[in-house]
């Protein structure tokens, strides 16, 4: 089965990157000359298997070539938003608020894209646990009026058996 068209673009990894790290279909089809379609049919069919791939390669190797782009990404991203930065400072001092607005623009888009590629090294390195937690807080005064309860009915040994069919019920979903 022949591989798609972005599969064959011979910057497919820096495209694998740009899709993962949550960049539109259509701003990396324009910058890759590909259409939006097969952007799109690449991002539903090859960057799962891509990314389970890059996953056990850097688990088996402790690095990946798509890791390293990522990390170099991140490290091009933050000196861009120090430009910016700077830009900002100079705009700011100068009066000029159009170039203080743009500056603005910038370091935003850069952080943000910063954030993802980061959010993505986390994943792929297993540093960012997804899955739903729950916290039980149990309050002291809980745990107090719990025992006080127990201890009054040991002088029932009815209701005391009671409760703990009824707590049993309860545990079992009933």
């Amino acid at each position: 089965m022949p591989q798609c068209r972005t599969c064959r673009h011979p910057d497919v990894q820096a495209i694998n990157a740009l899709l993962v790290a949550g960049e539109s279909e259509r701003i990396v089809a324009t910058q890759y000359g590909l259409t939006q379609a097969s952007v799109h049919r690449h991002r539903q069919h090859h960057i799962p298997a891509a990314l389970a791939a890059a996953h056990q390669a850097a688990e088996a190797a402790r690095g990946d070539d798509l890791l390293g782009q990522l990390r170099q990404h991140v490290g091009e991203l933050r000196a861009l938003f120090t430009a910016s930065c700077e830009v900002l400072r100079d705009a700011r001092a100068m009066g000029d608020l159009d170039r203080v607005l743009k500056a603005v623009d910038a370091a935003g888009r850069a952080h943000g894209h910063a954030l993802r590629h980061l959010e993505l090294l986390a994943k792929l390195a297993g540093e960012l646990d997804e899955r739903p937690t729950v916290n039980l807080l149990v309050a002291p005064e809980w745990i107090a009026v719990r025992t006080a309860v127990l201890r009054a009915l040991e002088a029932h040994p009815q209701a005391l058996e009671d409760v703990r069919a009824a707590l049993r019920r309860l545990n079992a979903g009933g």
